[in-house]
């Protein structure tokens, strides 16, 4: 765990002190929720809601997200689904959305490595974005980028 956490904030070391606390959180959410110490859950639960509400961002803590991924301007606006998965060396500015498609079944992206999402953009649905991938600001992707 502390492991992932120094990774995180290696890759992330100017995205500000908020948004190390949001990754901080997530991951030690992430660890905890899955493990047996359910009844510190609350407590991180609680203080990672909070950070994320000041952010104005989701990230929950089932969504896979690679220690690697970099938020250059932090986590301001980026809203991240339940079941998105996000692989290493990722780039993903403010405003970002990474979504399902549906609001019973979670179907949201597999987004691969090295790939560049710019400010504003919308990723939704059941979709693959293939490794190296550079979708521009404000960008509305719904198909797979193969």
């Amino acid at each position: 765990m502390i492991k992932e956490i120094a990774e995180r904030w290696k890759t992330n070391s100017k995205s500000g002190v908020l948004c190390k606390s949001i990754l901080t959180t997530y991951t030690i959410g992430k660890i905890i929720s899955s493990s047996n110490l359910k009844f510190i859950t609350p407590i991180i639960t609680i203080l990672h809601k909070f950070l994320c509400m000041l952010s104005g961002c989701s990230i929950p803590y089932q969504a896979k997200i690679a220690t690697t991924v970099l938020f250059p301007h932090g986590l301001y606006g980026v809203f991240i689904s339940k079941s998105a998965r996000i692989d290493n060396n990722c780039t993903i500015y403010h405003h970002v959305t990474i979504g399902s498609s549906s609001l019973r079944v979670a179907k949201a992206p597999i987004i691969n490595n090295d790939v560049l999402i710019g400010a504003g953009s919308k990723v939704i649905g059941e979709i693959t974005i293939k490794s190296g991938t550079r979708i521009k600001a404000g960008d509305q992707v719904f198909d797979d980028i193969l």
